[in-house]
């Protein structure tokens, strides 16, 4: 499965959840539901929870594009189950739900990294074609930032470093220039191309309204 239909799985999923994935005290509240026998509350939590996790590994998972897609899908099946086996036992305090489930993700992405080399890049074509309906709401600021990821991960590979150390760190040119051994005009050339590609990338045109 790769990145875009995985985003795509956010999106629709996401219309699904009553509530924001941002807005913790309801996810809190839908948590407390379930621990007093709920279906609906376990139902709410649970989608959450995926929700969650699904955007936290999949943004990392888009910012290196060197790790196999495969993983993703394994993590974020093995990392749902536990917090749904586990959470009913180990959170008391329903208001800490969100912050255990956040804690969950971390170790889990730990223990993944040390585990798990990282392969080859994967081919652009991989990604999602470039007339591919956006594959996350406009609204969600993470989303806008993976789909941003996405994009310069499709950028040539001479290109596509100092556009995500420029455009997604905000290093400065001197500093580039100094760790990539270039001079500094340069990396404002390249910088210039691939923001010349990112402006006629489709799916970004209509992410910022170019094409709305």
């Amino acid at each position: 499965m790769s990145p875009h239909e995985f985003f795509e799985t956010y999106r629709r999923a996401r219309s699904a959840l009553p509530f924001a994935v941002d807005d913790m005290p309801a996810a809190a509240e839908a948590f407390a539901r379930w621990q007093h026998g709920d279906a609906s509350g376990r139902d709410d939590a649970g989608l959450w929870a995926y929700l969650y996790l699904l955007r936290t590994f999949g943004t990392r998972f888009l910012s290196e594009p060197q790790r196999r897609v495969s993983d993703l899908d394994a993590l974020l099946a093995e990392t749902y189950a536990r917090v749904m086996a586990h959470g009913p036992e180990q959170v008391r305090d329903p208001e800490r739900f969100p912050a255990w489930v956040s804690v969950v993700a971390q170790n889990a992405f730990r223990t993944y990294l040390r585990r798990t080399a990282p392969t080859a890049a994967l081919p652009d074509s991989y990604d999602a074609p470039d007339d591919a309906p956006l594959p996350l709401d406009d609204t969600d600021p993470v989303a806008d930032r993976a789909h941003v990821v996405a994009a310069i991960n499709r950028l040539p590979d001479y290109l596509r470093d100092i556009a995500s150390r420029r455009l997604l760190n905000q290093e400065d040119y001197d500093a580039i220039a100094r760790d990539l051994g270039k001079d500094v005009q340069v990396v404002r050339t390249y910088t210039k191309k691939a923001l010349d590609r990112l402006r006629a990338d489709p799916a970004l045109r209509t992410l910022l309204g170019f094409d709305g």
